[in-house]
């Protein structure tokens, strides 16, 4: 099976594809196109759309008595090319991290629990998952452009219309996105096949640590918000 057909079938046949890969693992490839393809969306979103609506936000909240000049050298700094360069960097590490990062806990977990593969299966499993992102920018930088905002959401969240994206509720709600559950489908069903598991098992322990993550992430968040 070739490299365009594993790519393009993770997204309808996600076991037949990972057991070719359970023989042969691969993981640049589909790692590198991700990247540049976030690293493309971001390229494009970071200075019409997210950097400008940070800015605002921040203007908002800036203490009484700055001078205009101190507000306007806050906002250059933000929408400028150190705001650019910040926002790609912070790109590039994130999905450095998911893909290293993810693989390496995912396999000491599995292994505890009797999974017999190994890191380069693991960063196969984690890198063909992650296709899923590019799908999600394709679907939501029109939606950006349309509503000029990065607001947009494909969860949960879309259920509070009109409720404070600060609330707890609203951020747990958010991290039930459409295309966050799809990967961690496609992850639960690559480690499944990798580690000759029962799906059920390799869900459990995928979407446990996923829950466990959102929770924690959401109330140590607003513990520091609070203070």
């Amino acid at each position: 099976m070739g490299l365009f057909q594993r790519m393009t079938g993770i997204f309808h046949r996600p076991g037949v594809i990972y057991q070719n890969l359970s023989e042969k693992p691969d993981w640049v490839v589909p790692f590198v196109l991700v990247l540049v393809s976030s690293l493309i969306f971001v390229s494009i979103t970071l200075p019409t759309i997210i950097l400008p609506e940070q800015s605002e936000t921040v203007l908002e909240n800036l203490p009484e008595g700055m001078s205009q000049e101190q507000k306007d050298q806050i906002v250059e700094r933000m929408t400028g090319a150190q705001g650019m360069i910040f926002g790609l960097l912070g790109t590039l590490f994130v999905f450095l991290f998911l893909l290293f990062g993810r693989a390496g806990i995912f396999l000491g977990i599995f292994s505890l629990l009797g999974g017999k593969s190994t890191y380069r299966h693991s960063m196969a499993v984690v890198s063909y998952a992650m296709l899923i992102h590019i799908v999600d920018a394709i679907v939501k930088a029109p939606l950006m452009f349309a509503k000029k905002t990065a607001q947009v959401y494909t969860s949960l969240a879309l259920l509070l219309p009109g409720a404070d994206p600060l609330s707890k509720l609203f951020q747990i709600l958010n991290r039930f996105d459409l295309f966050t559950l799809w990967e961690l489908s496609l992850l639960s069903i690559g480690f499944a096949v990798m580690n000759k598991i029962p799906l059920k098992k390799s869900a459990g322990t995928v979407y446990g640590l996923w829950i466990s993550w959102v929770l924690l992430s959401v109330f140590i968040g607003g513990f520091f918000q609070s203070r």
